[in-house]
């Protein structure tokens, strides 16, 4: 059985804290994903289909949850490493200070992601007018406050424990990594 990739473990525990943060039972998806287990699928597989289980059932998140998906699948090293550190930290201690903090970093990530693909639509919807090939360069992070772009960002949900002991399941998922190909 294949585990976890840091990318995707990254997606499940953000899809999870999001799910917890809005309201959602984020152990929903975890007991999902262990039946999917149980039954054969491999973690990646698992989470997947518990998600889009999740995603299915909750109209409202699906757009959310796919988006935090994309971000993560198309992140540096040095971004996932923030993410994770700030949802280690929240799974660890129910503290959203990290999470809190990063919001600005995430709006804007998420803002550049969806010009990328917007751009990206375009030229594949339009071939002919899309100049010749040109080098891509990423252009530097710019952080914007998410009250001021209408952003949700991360939004304090109840205070105190931990998630675990608020949802009875610990949101953190350590076992092994899950490699799904980027979506194209």
């Amino acid at each position: 059985m294949s585990a976890l990739s840091h990318k995707h473990r990254i997606t499940v525990n953000a899809a999870l804290a999001t799910i917890h943060a809005s309201g959602g039972d984020a152990s929903f998806v975890t007991r999902t994903a262990r039946t999917h287990m149980a039954s054969g699928h491999d973690p990646r597989k698992a989470y997947e289909l518990a998600l889009n289980s999740f995603a299915a059932s909750t109209p409202a998140l699906s757009g959310t949850l796919q988006r935090i998906t994309r971000l993560v699948l198309a992140s540096d090293a040095a971004t996932l490493a923030k993410y994770d550190t700030a949802l280690h930290h929240y799974n660890a201690t129910g503290d959203e200070s990290g999470l809190n903090a990063l919001t600005p970093m995430i709006e804007a990530d998420m803002d550049a992601l969806d010009v990328r693909e917007d751009a990206k639509g375009e030229a594949e919807a339009n071939p002919a007018a899309t100049p010749a090939a040109a080098p891509v360069v990423e252009q530097p992070r710019s952080f914007t406050n998410p009250a001021q772009s209408g952003g949700a960002g991360f939004r304090p949900s109840k205070s105190g424990e931990a998630l675990a002991c608020q949802t009875g399941v610990p949101l953190s998922y350590t076992g092994p990594a899950i490699d799904m190909p980027p979506s194209s």
